[in-house]
């Protein structure tokens, strides 16, 4: 009899958390709110709080039939009161589950988060420093005198996105033109693509590269997908606009990969995705990094003299980092040069740590200095005072890419000692999702400037 009762109870038990679970989900909760709600019923005991409940009401029974005040009716009109309260609680808690998951049950549109980002734009605009390099010469400006691999740029996490965080939305068309307005001028384009057709008006087709907002798990929580020729065509067309915060500064664009085809099982559908890729940014080769009188940039030729030449000698152009091997192309007899990537990149991203997964990003091969590394925000905030000094010693020859969580932003206090402490260059932040108050701080800790130069000891001392 002890086991069936245990069965009985476990089967009861578990029967609770299927269905708080499920009822969960129904709302639209997240992966974490059901988790939540597991955990919930795992730790109460349903059927005690039921007994406790209906023990509450006799009670209040109890209390009226026996006090002084007893008419005939008494016991009705205390029930239908405690049921009238219990009421109330279930109607505000389906009040807070509504509203808890608002942006689930009632998604904001494009038009109305697009009005939301322009207003953060025009606030950071106000607070952006304006003073440009290239179109003063006569004054002095000691960022552009500093080397490439020497600055610092507030960086746009995901091209075009302009949230929230979960069930937000991409604006193709405006989201980077109102980043370039807040005075950004580096941004990161997270490649992917879907394995199962989705809705067509808001996703791109399965199999093609596009811009998708997943969370740190892999999963999808962006509401739409972002056309890279789109995104590519907004910045082309604003960012050396004059009315554009340091419009004669020159734009980053980091192409990280976070999926492909498989290079080595399938080399042609490797190659043409990352050719679609090609012919997507397109609209970017009028002022793309390549021939100069300093040389030819393309094809990662000059990685090593991009970091060590002045930021001000590449004013206008657009320099382009990738993380995926773009060297097929090299050994492909007939290729079309606008499908050509690696034509495109004028500097490969490597890991800095073998161990760590970003996306496609690989580890250098033996005998290759990467000139570019990819390393997580957190595993550099967790060093040790002696080894964050270490690294930052390494970074003066290398540019340093330090990659945050997508579901939120660095701390002012974090990001101020990725920056003056480590020296990184790039730490990509969402400025659409936050509060903007809280994106004026992180600015603050780039002295409010498009590019801002690293502090002395930081900088790269070998180069003349």
């Amino acid at each position: 009899m002890d086991l069936l009762r245990k069965v009985g109870l476990a089967a009861k038990k578990q029967a609770e958390i299927t269905a708080l679970t499920t009822a969960t989900q129904g709302m639209g909760g997240t992966p974490e709110q059901v988790a939540a709600a597991k955990a919930l019923a795992e730790k109460v005991d349903l059927t005690q709080v039921s007994s406790q409940a209906s023990s509450g009401i006799k009670s209040v029974i109890t209390f009226f039939s026996n006090g002084f005040f007893n008419p005939p009716g008494t016991s009705m009109l205390a029930l239908a009161v405690v049921r009238g309260g219990i009421g109330l609680i279930i109607l505000g808690i389906i009040v807070f589950l509504i509203w808890y998951n608002w942006n689930k049950i009632f998604p904001p549109t494009i038009k109305e988060k697009s009005t939301e980002a322009s207003i953060t734009a025009n606030a950071l605009n106000a607070v952006v420093s304006k003073e440009g390099f290239a179109d003063i010469p006569t004054k002095p400006m000691k960022t552009g005198d500093a080397l490439f691999v020497d600055i610092q740029a507030p960086t746009i996490k995901q091209a075009g996105y302009i949230g929230p965080i979960y069930d937000g939305l991409f604006d193709q068309d405006t989201g980077a033109v109102q980043a370039l307005r807040a005075g950004f001028r580096s941004f990161v384009m997270q490649i992917d693509y879907l394995d199962v057709k989705k809705d067509g008006s808001k996703f791109a087709p399965p199999g093609i590269p596009t811009l998708l907002y997943r969370g740190d798990d892999g999963s999808l929580i962006g509401n739409n997908s972002a056309d890279i020729n789109k995104v590519a065509t907004s910045i082309a067309n604003t960012a050396f606009r004059p009315e554009i915060p340091n419009y004669t500064d020159p734009i980053i664009i980091y192409l990280h990969f976070v999926r492909t085809p498989s290079p080595v099982t399938s080399p042609d559908r490797y190659t043409d995705f990352l050719g679609k890729v090609a012919a997507a940014i397109n609209p970017l080769a009028p002022n793309h990094l390549g021939m100069t009188p300093l040389g030819t940039f393309n094809r990662q030729k000059q990685e090593s003299t991009i970091l060590t030449t002045p930021l001000k000698t590449f004013a206008g152009q657009v320099i382009i980092l990738c993380n995926a091997d773009t060297s097929p192309f090299r050994k492909m007899k007939r290729v079309n040069p606008a499908n050509d990537l690696d034509f495109w990149v004028n500097m490969r991203v490597y890991l800095n740590n073998a161990t760590d997964e970003f996306g496609v990003t690989q580890s250098p091969e033996s005998g290759v200095i990467p000139s570019a590394v990819i390393v997580t925000a957190d595993s550099l905030l967790s060093m040790t005072p002696k080894q964050m000094e270490s690294f930052a010693t390494r970074g003066k020859n290398q540019f340093v890419i330090a990659m945050t969580s997508q579901m939120k932003n660095p701390s002012s206090t974090e990001l101020s000692t990725l920056l003056q402490t480590v020296g990184v260059n790039l730490v990509p932040i969402d400025i659409f999702s936050d509060n903007v108050d809280n994106t004026k701080e992180l600015l603050s800790q780039y002295n409010n400037k498009s590019f801002s130069p690293k502090i002395a000891g930081l900088t790269n001392t070998t180069a003349t």
